[in-house]
């Protein structure tokens, strides 16, 4: 007889992985859209369950195919101009640059393994093709509980903490830094 695991009603994760107390309510007034790779919400570590709790104007749609997605996307803010938040690739022609004021972006950020979401950037040419907003000042990533190739490749939650933090100099990133570090001790701490 398997017996499922209790989990939790808010979350949905087992009770002893359970995020609900490291998420925060930061008020920001950038609205970010995040497209999350289908096999991306399964993972059990990706850091967008945490950060869409998190932050006030952020919100998640499953897919692979963000330029079916755009119409409907840009509709929700029309005043405000869709930007990627996606480091430059060098295989592609170099995007524009995103607007630097906060009245005038709706961010856009793929989420994934960092080759899903190079293959859903070269599979939809419209997504690739809008302005990027680059990081000034990039990081050594912290995501400790899962793989990355390069030490400045950052999680989704980090990449947008970074992101509002240069729109918005008030938004208190290193409080989301700080739950998204304690979350993965909570993390490896139940790994044993």
């Amino acid at each position: 007889m398997i017996v499922a695991r209790p989990t939790c009603i808010e979350c949905g994760k087992p009770l002893n992985v359970c995020l609900c107390r490291f998420v925060l309510q930061l008020e920001h007034t950038v609205p970010i859209t995040i497209i999350q790779h289908p096999a991306e919400a399964k993972h059990p570590k990706n850091s967008v369950a945490l950060l869409w709790r998190s932050l006030t104007h952020c919100r998640v749609v499953a897919g692979e195919r963000p330029d079916d997605l755009l119409g409907e996307i840009g509709a929700r803010y029309p005043e405000r101009s869709l930007a990627l938040l996606y480091p430059e690739t060098p295989d592609q022609p170099a995007p524009p640059s995103a607007p630097q004021r906060t009245t005038d972006i709706h961010l856009l950020v793929l989420d994934g393994t960092w080759r899903k979401t190079r293959r859903m950037l070269y599979e939809n040419p419209t997504t690739a093709a809008l302005p990027r907003l680059q990081l000034r000042s990039p990081q050594c990533g912290r995501y400790r509980i899962r793989k990355a190739s390069d030490p400045h490749q950052l999680s989704t939650l980090e990449a947008c903490a970074l992101a509002i933090a240069q729109l918005e100099p008030q938004f208190d990133a290193a409080r989301l830094l700080k739950a998204f570090d304690d979350w993965q001790a909570h993390l490896l701490e139940q790994r044993g």
